[in-house]
């Protein structure tokens, strides 16, 4: 969860999990390290402990304006408040009267030293800081809502991890609203992850309104907590120091 954790920057490589057939990008967490949604959808991302993999885009039949292709998204492994996700970036835009958006479908595995370890992911955050909808009318709205679920939607109906769905909307029409939404459930070593994003302009033909978003966030507990990894630290240190007393 957002501000729950303390920040830890290490990266841990270890079981490579997941459908890409390039060696998965190790991301840096630099905010300027951004790859292309294509080049992720070939050879998947580790972003620190966690593996993103088996990416697919989807350009849904409502679309009425130009949507952004595999190679004008770009995704940056990120590292908020102690959790490890991503952040995806692309020109989603709807003027009066036009709808775009996208069905973006991948999978996510704890990538964790010792398989004995049961690490596990127990929260999800959803958010985005850069939307904007102005002189719509009939409805224009931003909607990016995240399905959980626990296995691939692509090999047939897949069971929520986590009811309800987490949605972020916003429109000129509402009096209040939040652009960040999370969930907690019990643990999972993995999980499948389908984002709906909608940028709807409004139903007014040859009007002004407009409607877009260029940036969203999706970030995923780390377990153990850094607090936990400094324990864990410390005991190793312990058994090693009494180990040479002998």
């Amino acid at each position: 969860m957002l501000g729950r954790k303390t920040l830890c920057s290490f990266v841990m490589v270890s079981l490579y999990a997941g459908a890409a057939f390039g060696a998965p990008i190790v991301a840096t967490l630099d905010p300027s390290d951004s790859h292309t949604l294509a080049s992720v959808m070939a050879n998947g991302m580790l972003v620190g402990d966690k593996l993103f993999d088996d990416f697919r885009l989807t350009i849904g039949t409502d679309v009425t304006t130009a949507a952004p292709s595999a190679d004008s998204i770009m995704v940056t492994g990120v590292q908020i408040g102690g959790d490890y996700g991503l952040r995806f970036n692309g020109p989603w835009s709807a003027s009066a009267d036009e709808v775009s958006g996208m069905t973006l479908k991948y999978g996510v595995w704890v990538q964790e030293p010792d398989l004995s370890a049961g690490w596990v992911i127990e929260d999800f955050t959803l958010w985005s800081n850069d939307m904007a909808v102005t002189e719509t009318t009939g409805g224009g709205h931003i909607s990016i809502s995240a399905n959980l679920l626990e296995t691939d939607p692509d090999d047939g109906p897949a069971t929520p991890v986590v009811q309800p769905t987490p949605t972020i909307y916003y429109s000129t029409e509402q009096t209040q609203f939040d652009l960040v939404d999370d969930a907690q459930f019990p643990g999972r070593a993995s999980m499948y992850v389908l984002t709906g994003l909608v940028a709807n302009g409004g139903t007014d033909p040859g009007g002004a309104g407009v409607a877009k978003v260029t940036e969203f966030y999706q970030t995923f507990s780390q377990i153990p907590e850094p607090a936990t990894l400094g324990l864990m630290a410390a005991g190793a240190l312990l058994v090693l120091v009494r180990r040479r007393k002998k």
